[in-house]
């Protein structure tokens, strides 16, 4: 391109914009003798101010260095192309998301399956045991093939024939898709761990009451560690380049979410902190801990009470209601031949005593060292003191319920003060 055809081609834009010369240099940080050396086709405008000029005079780089404006017909073309290039991607994208959502319900279809199959080996087989493995098979499943359609979708899109906006916002979109789809897997596979956790009923299997508090415990923990997960997945995302934020906006997002990101780590480790305290106590806290039971303070007492024909116990709740558990069966019960063996601090066995066990309302015997006297004490607690120790050990699990609740509400007060936001 002659220098001629570029300097005329300026002149012409100034005028007809009503600049002069000495305006025209001050808008480009350039002397005026600097443009009229250009109009007067003796040199020609610095390369790094070729897009300048042109974004100046609503032209493009190419119609400047060609010194004039392409035909209407040129522009129609090309912005047909383009448009058309454009709409196809965008096409193309948005088929991709589409697909990614449908392939997803694939994997939410084995994370409940894998549920409702826990549920039925739990409540129809009465095996919670085998409800929880069934459960984790379809877990791993949905996970793994939410990966395979995962990496699917974003192979799809890898060349540079995507590098846009839109594919920003495609990467964006399937990576939330890909998220929710897991943190359901995640939130169903808490849900679904009280099955395992309680050995002393899961084998024939939870019931209902009980494992609906611990599910909404368990899968409410889940859930906290799902939400975490997910926007640490975004923030490597976003630090590895999967994606580019490209505007204020979504870099605002981002700071906020790093933010948010620390509050609820701290919290979920005060709460997960208190969930080991929970689960120590009621390990290390028998039932027979929170009762008294019956004292006795010589053989021969305790021997009559065992060796008594009873088949039902009427007991007192700590509420003052009385109930009656009839025990069924035991007509022609004739009991069981026992003993007591006593030992002294060496551990060498003092004295055995014998006795028939033919009282059924009896569930434990605790005992202790005989003392160096001769006397010696023993606890028995029946089904009523058993049932009484419960419900004081469900009463104490509350008050750690009421900590995580507090827990979590001040997690939640400190998270909307650190980012002013107002309920």
């Amino acid at each position: 391109m002659e220098a001629k055809t570029i300097g005329k081609f300026i002149a012409v834009l100034r005028k007809a914009n009503g600049m002069t010369q000495k305006e025209l240099a001050e808008k480009l940080n350039v002397s005026d003798k600097a443009v009229s050396r250009w109009e007067r086709e003796e040199s020609l405008p610095d390369l790094t101010l070729i897009p300048v000029i042109a974004e100046l005079f609503h032209i493009t780089a190419d119609e400047l260095l060609r010194g004039e404006r392409r035909s209407v017909g040129e522009q129609a073309n090309n912005l047909q192309f383009s448009a058309k290039g454009e709409k196809q991607i965008a096409h193309m994208l948005s088929d991709g998301k589409t697909r990614l959502m449908i392939r997803s319900m694939i994997s939410v279809g084995l994370s409940v399956a894998g549920f409702l199959g826990a549920l039925i080996a739990n409540f129809g087989f009465y095996r919670g045991y085998i409800g929880f493995f069934i459960g984790c098979a379809f877990y791993v499943a949905a996970v793994l093939c939410e990966v395979c359609f995962c990496i699917s979708a974003f192979g799809k899109v890898s060349g540079d024939d995507f590098e846009s906006e839109a594919l920003n916002r495609y990467k964006y979109d399937s990576l939330n898709i890909v998220k929710n789809t897991i943190s359901l897997t995640l939130i169903l596979f808490g849900a679904t761990l009280p099955l395992i956790i309680w050995p002393e009923d899961a084998y024939q299997g939870i019931l209902l009451p009980d494992w609906a508090i611990d599910t909404l415990l368990f899968g409410g923990v889940f859930a906290a560690i799902a939400w975490i997960a997910s926007m640490m997945i975004t923030v490597i995302a976003e630090r590895k380049g999967l994606y580019r934020l490209c505007d204020e906006k979504q870099v605002m997002r981002s700071c906020r979410r790093k933010r948010r990101l620390k509050i609820a780590g701290i919290t979920l480790l005060v709460v997960a902190g208190t969930g080991i305290g929970q689960a120590v106590f009621n390990a290390a806290v028998p039932v027979s801990s929170l009762v008294e039971g019956t004292v006795f303070t010589d053989f021969e007492s305790f021997q009559a009470y065992m060796e008594a024909d009873v088949h039902d116990e009427t007991y007192t709740l700590d509420s003052g209601e009385a109930v009656s558990i009839e025990n069924e069966g035991y007509e022609d019960y004739e009991g069981f031949a026992s003993d007591i063996e006593w030992t002294n601090d060496n551990g060498e066995t003092w004295e055995t005593m014998e006795y028939t066990w033919r009282n059924t309302t009896v569930a434990e015997i605790v005992t202790g060292r005989a003392s160096a006297n001769g006397n010696w004490e023993v606890r028995v607690l029946t089904n009523g003191d058993y049932t009484i120790g419960e419900n004081r050990k469900t009463q104490i699990n509350l008050i750690w319920i009421i900590a995580y609740v507090i827990e979590i509400a001040a997690g939640i007060i400190i998270y909307l003060r650190k980012n002013r936001v107002t309920l």
